[in-house]
């Protein structure tokens, strides 16, 4: 199996394929990081220039018609919001901004918290969004399986029937592969071990993530009170057939400590707590 690695989505995204020619390789692989650099561009929190960054400066109440990645992302996140009642919430950035998790985005008042009652936006037609009251999303919670979906595609085109794309716990496979979970208290060693066909996985855990706050340790997940999440010492893994609902559920299940929600059940999915 040929490799190669490059850091993308502010982690390491791996490319692995197996009977492949190495200029074929060399080939496919740019291709598959182009797309994840297109995601990046569109959807990255940190650049000021970013599709996201775009809508994070806008007033509640103005309209935008999103590009395909970010409509494809919050189309799902839209849904996860209502079917989680409000455990996943793209719209918890300026929480993250205020603990230290984000840096404060430039020339953009930092919303006001406030009880939230819907994910923070709406389809006014099939092609325009409007912010439905003053938020930041921060898509990390689910940007990076996404981007994994579209580097996986960039493969499928191309007849690939054996790799991996693993950007830093969120991986998704072709064939039949396996996969190593880490234990949450102790990072260095293996916990578990998978083996997928054709499927996705993502992790959610505390052991890099978490930092000290003014309230003490905390970890980059908000609650429905809109308080950071206290690490617990576990790990949440999700299985599903795709990256980006895998990246999400992860949430779902960390928030409510339930590695049965009914939402795994409805996406098709299943979750581990280690």
């Amino acid at each position: 199996m040929m490799r190669r690695a490059q850091p993308w989505l502010g982690t390491l995204v791996e490319i692995s394929i197996s009977d492949i020619a190495e200029a074929d390789f060399v080939r496919l692989s740019d291709a598959v990081f182009a797309a994840i650099a297109a995601v990046q561009r569109d959807l990255s929190f940190h650049d000021a220039n970013s599709e996201l960054s775009q809508w994070n400066r806008l007033a509640a109440g103005a309209s935008h018609r999103p590009g395909p990645h970010l409509a494809a992302v919050l189309q799902l996140a839209g849904l996860l919001f209502e079917r989680s009642q409000g455990l996943f919430d793209a719209s918890i950035a300026a929480q993250l901004v205020r603990h230290g998790f984000l840096p404060a985005l430039p020339q953009a008042a930092m919303p006001p918290l406030t009880p939230v009652s819907d994910c923070g936006w709406r389809w006014m037609d099939a092609q325009t969004l409007q912010k439905t009251r003053a938020h930041w999303l921060d898509l990390g919670g689910i940007a990076k399986g996404y981007a994994v979906d579209c580097a996986l595609g960039v493969l499928q085109q191309a007849g690939v029937q054996n790799a991996i794309v693993n950007a830093g716990g969120d991986a998704r496979c072709l064939g039949k592969q396996t996969f190593y979970l880490r234990h949450p208290q102790q990072p260095a060693q293996i916990a578990y071990q998978l083996s997928l066909s054709d499927q996705a996985l993502a992790t959610s855990a505390a052991y890099f993530s978490a930092r000290a706050t003014e309230d003490g340790w905390r970890q980059p997940l908000v609650n429905r009170q809109g308080q950071l999440a206290v690490p617990d010492g576990h790990s949440v893994t999700v299985v599903a057939d795709s990256a980006m609902v895998a990246d999400a559920l992860t949430k779902v299940v960390a928030l409510s400590g339930d590695a049965q929600h009914p939402l795994l059940a409805e996406m098709q999915a299943q979750a581990f707590i280690i």
